[in-house]
């Protein structure tokens, strides 16, 4: 920890500015390393970690390639693939040899009471010979997973609802009761507006949520409180969504985001 005076002659503790080091090393380590690798990883950004990712997803995808090429994973069952990738999770399927039977005599052996299948199409059948391979329990849609409600049809408004509810909690009313409008300006940009984007990553938000999500963050703004902004709103809601460069106040706009941010998977 350092204290860098903020005056000439300091003389209490409010006159010092404290900055800590403690990882200082570290962060120059990874911009080092960040900085040799955008040669052959051009990436935006500093993080190191997706660098690091795609290098060892890389060398994952080797490894499983040849062990299919060597019959090492071979075929299990009704599953037509050994190996599944999903985000940062990775499930490999096989038929175990001797070998593989000590890993599984020392524990390393999947958690069944953890898992559910899910089928999202098919017959009776195929089900029942997929539980024969993978005696786990059943589960129908909506599910979860990593956190987010999946289904096939329209989402109950009971799963949707709980984001509703988390953006509602960071717009507190005795918070907002403290701040001014430029204050409550930047937690609605940088708080509330970032807590459905995890969401809307991989669901539509009904327009129901949306209209909810920003009366709240229009009462907030204008009011400081969830009380209807209502004669108190200085400008149209639709100028506070626009970019800084044109005239809005750069709020994100939840449908625009929402289109974005699904693009990315075409």
């Amino acid at each position: 920890m350092v204290l860098l005076p903020k005056i000439d002659v300091p003389k209490e503790a409010k006159d010092f500015r404290p900055i800590t080091l403690v990882h200082s090393f570290a962060k120059l380590v990874s911009k080092l390393l960040a900085t040799r690798l955008s040669a052959f990883l051009p990436r935006l950004g500093d993080p190191l970690s997706p660098m690091l990712f795609i290098i060892a997803m890389d060398i994952l995808d080797r490894l499983f390639k040849k062990a299919a090429a060597e019959n090492i994973l071979g075929p299990c069952g009704i599953i037509e693939h050994s190996c599944r990738i999903y985000a940062d999770e990775v499930i490999l399927f096989g038929t175990p040899s001797a070998q593989e039977g000590l890993a599984i005599a020392f524990g390393l052996c999947t958690n069944l009471q953890k898992c559910s299948i899910t089928l999202i199409f098919g017959e009776a059948e195929q089900l029942a010979a997929l539980q024969s391979e993978l005696p786990c329990q059943l589960m129908s849609f909506p599910i979860k997973c990593l956190g987010v409600p999946l289904s096939t049809k329209s989402l109950p408004k009971s799963a949707i609802r709980p984001v509703i509810e988390k953006v509602a909690a960071k717009l507190t009313p005795w918070h907002g009761s403290l701040m001014n409008k430029s204050g409550r300006l930047v937690v609605v940009k940088s708080v509330a507006s970032a807590v459905p984007i995890y969401r809307l990553m991989a669901n539509n938000l009904p327009p129901w949520t949306i209209e909810k999500i920003d009366a709240l963050r229009r009462n907030f703004l204008w009011t400081g409180s969830d009380r209807s902004a209502r004669g108190k709103a200085m400008v149209a809601w639709p100028l506070v969504s626009r970019p800084t460069s044109v005239g809005g106040l750069g709020v994100l706009d939840l449908r625009l985001a929402g289109t974005a941010l699904q693009a990315r998977w075409l």
